[in-house]
């Protein structure tokens, strides 16, 4: 019997390449293997692709987008922007138009949001620009408390079906299904880690053959214990999202870099100084796709959509406007001269000026100005 099925994986020698693929997918019951000169199977021009909506990001990306079929780890300690920067990207996918396809009859962008952390707030992702119609939403129910297992079944199932973006919000919230049951402070050590380990290894493989969705992970950040030399913080859930991860972004903000300005105030007679918003410094530590710049990016990311004195109007999540004079700026599309800034009809005294003639614009100017950042002038 043993014989039998060594044979079984016996192929005739002396094949060329392209008889020898052939045998190997009949021999395997479908389509594993092809010559990388003369397939789509394995040609990454008909991966998809997902725009950010964040011209820095996609700068820094260096591919200008996001690649189908790949995991992204966000981390950063709280209030550094990371669900709001995925919301933002959610909201921009949802804009986007796809070729109609058996798991996406109308082409439209879709998200599913697996809310493990309780975090997703729908006035808040109303505000940010997503697409309620377009969102699925998973959590735990009175009937039905959902374990870190039940979410990696879900994303398989997900994936499966070909939905764009996921976003699991977040690592941490993932909680093993023997903790449950486990008496606080006795159970088994690791046991998310290595959850995390196994989820992960499926995922990758379903992710590896459907190469559609980005599945989004966001993480925290957390102090190690007894560390005398090296790092004393790492994000949480073992090594394996280390590793399966093809995008690895941490977010830094600080509170000098508040963003500050003079809103209306509770009682709706006046102004007050609050804070909006703040400046978040994100830094790519792992692209399996591209060369990872040097540097590193900011963006404002705001928390609540205000209309200043100035009569300016912000909008929550990450401030596009601004980033894509700040971008182009950076990238010699916006020309400067002392203290005016200029790009095609549009010259104004001051940056503050400038941005808010980007927000009156149409967003014909705005998709230009971009298009003129990744490729170049046309």
């Amino acid at each position: 019997m043993a014989k039998e099925k060594e044979e079984k994986y016996v192929l005739p020698k002396g094949k060329d390449l392209s008889s020898l693929s052939a045998s190997i997918n009949k021999l395997m019951g479908g389509t594993v293997s092809a010559l990388a000169s003369d397939t789509e199977e394995f040609d990454t021009n008909h991966i998809r692709k997902y725009p950010t909506g964040i011209l820095s990001l996609d700068k820094y990306l260096g591919t200008g987008c996001l690649l189908g079929g790949r995991v992204f780890n966000i981390f950063g300690w709280e209030g550094s922007g990371k669900t709001l920067t995925a919301l933002t990207v959610a909201a921009n996918i949802q804009r986007l138009k796809f070729e109609p396809s058996s798991t996406n009859l109308t082409g439209e962008g879709r998200v599913a949001f697996l809310d493990a952390e309780n975090t997703y707030s729908p006035s808040m992702a109303a505000a940010v620009g997503v697409d309620p119609n377009k969102l699925m939403l998973f959590r735990s129910t009175p009937e039905r408390l959902l374990t870190g297992e039940d979410y990696f079944n879900l994303l398989g199932i997900l994936i499966q079906n070909g939905i764009e973006m996921i976003i699991v919000d977040s690592v941490p919230a993932l909680i093993p299904s023997s903790r449950l049951t486990a008496v606080i402070g006795q159970g088994q050590k690791a046991t998310q880690a290595q959850m995390m380990a196994e989820g992960l290894q499926q995922v990758n493989a379903f992710l590896n053959a459907f190469r559609t969705p980005i599945v989004w992970f966001v993480n925290q950040m957390r102090y190690k214990p007894m560390v005398m030399h090296g790092p004393t913080e790492d994000h949480t859930g073992g090594a394996a999202l280390k590793f399966f991860a093809s995008y690895s972004l941490q977010t830094q903000n600080y509170d000098r870099d508040d963003i500050v300005r003079s809103v209306p105030n509770s009682a709706g007679n006046g102004y007050e100084m609050r804070k909006i918003g703040v400046r978040v410094k994100a830094t790519l530590h792992k692209n399996k796709t591209a060369t990872i710049p040097q540097n590193s990016i900011e963006y404002d990311v705001l928390f609540e959509t205000v209309t200043d004195e100035k009569g300016v109007q912000y909008y929550a999540g990450v401030d596009i406007y601004k980033d894509v004079f700040q971008t182009a700026l950076m990238c010699g599309v916006i020309k400067q001269t002392s203290s005016w800034y200029g790009w095609g009809d549009i010259k104004e005294n001051g940056e503050d000026n400038f941005i808010k003639q980007l927000r009156a614009a149409p967003v014909e100017v705005v998709n230009k100005i971009r298009d003129e950042v990744l490729n170049g002038p046309s």
